[in-house]
């Protein structure tokens, strides 16, 4: 009890949310460390007071309220809670930090809605080709390449064979110092913009309603971490365009799907999205076949078997 008044006195709003999510046995909380402060808290209502399943993904080494989540499992010898990090590396220091067995994935764990997402194939008639680059505006991930690739696939985008759905946002063009690769874009036809954050609803909606998710990023950002975007798109059944030698490209190689260019080239981007736009019926099957393998992996339930 006195836990309870702790986490209530700490974060009020984060417990009454805890509070009014309806008890299921079967079901499995999701718990990844980079957005649960209070985790330790998290754990003992959920796993001890609801008889709670829970999963804690570790995308970073744990910290000090982390490390409580181990001592907390090992003291009350929790057995609905594991623990799960993003390599194997990560997964060995982990455990040493916890005291618990750690298992390694090799890709994000994905909430169940994403999983029971409707897989459907996309048939568009006279309508062009929507390719989502989603994301806040950074240049690790490409953004300052768009105004380029928009120039290389002028004719595409200008004729409605193909529209580009960018997420942007003036505080963060502002910080990425991309003010004019932002108003060049802003000029291409076929292009439309979402100026705003999306919340968790809005942004798996966006993402139902594209047809390829294109995602550009530098291998000095993303070679050694996961963006979950394009994970997210293969979870869907969307055909994936990604920078090549990014761990994301190992992770779709791995289901046989995705189209792959090379860093920062306009060339092969312009000419993997029109490979796209010629033969969208193969590659979605693709994607389509690949996503049902991967969400079986994906599963949470695998780690309570």
């Amino acid at each position: 009890m006195t836990c309870l008044a702790l986490l209530a006195r700490t974060n009020a709003s984060y417990f009454r949310e805890i509070v009014a999510i309806r008890r299921s046995p079967r079901s499995i909380w999701f718990a990844p460390n980079t957005s649960l402060y209070n985790l330790p808290g998290l754990l003992l209502f959920a796993a001890v007071f609801r008889g709670q399943r829970v999963v804690c993904y570790f995308l970073s080494p744990p910290s000090r309220h982390l490390k409580a989540c181990g001592h907390l499992a090992r003291i009350l010898r929790l057995r609905n809670v594991r623990f799960v990090a993003e390599s194997e590396a990560m997964s060995v220091d982990t455990s040493q930090a916890l005291g618990q067995p750690v298992r390694a994935i090799l890709f994000p764990l994905l909430p169940r809605g994403w999983l029971d997402a409707p897989l459907e194939a996309v048939a568009r008639v006279n309508e062009p080709m929507r390719i989502a680059v989603l994301g806040m505006p950074r240049r690790e991930k490409g953004f300052h390449w768009l105004p380029s690739v928009a120039a290389a696939l002028r004719p595409e985008l200008a004729s409605g064979k193909i529209c580009l759905v960018v997420q942007t946002g003036p505080e963060q063009i502002r910080r990425e110092r991309l003010d004019s690769e932002s108003a060049s874009l802003k000029e291409s036809p076929g292009v439309r913009f979402i100026e705003s954050t999306l919340d968790p609803e809005q942004y798996l909606r966006e993402l139902q309603r594209a047809d390829v998710v294109f995602t550009p990023y530098t291998r000095s950002g993303y070679a050694r971490r996961l963006s979950w975007i394009p994970i997210e798109g293969m979870a869907l059944g969307k055909p994936v365009l990604v920078t090549d030698q990014i761990l994301a490209a190992d992770v779709l190689r791995k289901y046989r799907c995705g189209v792959f260019f090379a860093e920062g080239d306009i060339r092969s981007m312009a000419s993997a999205i029109r490979r796209l736009l010629g033969r969208y019926s193969s590659f979605q099957r693709e994607a389509l076949r690949a996503a049902v393998s991967f969400r079986r992996d994906n599963s949470p339930d695998r780690f309570f078997g």
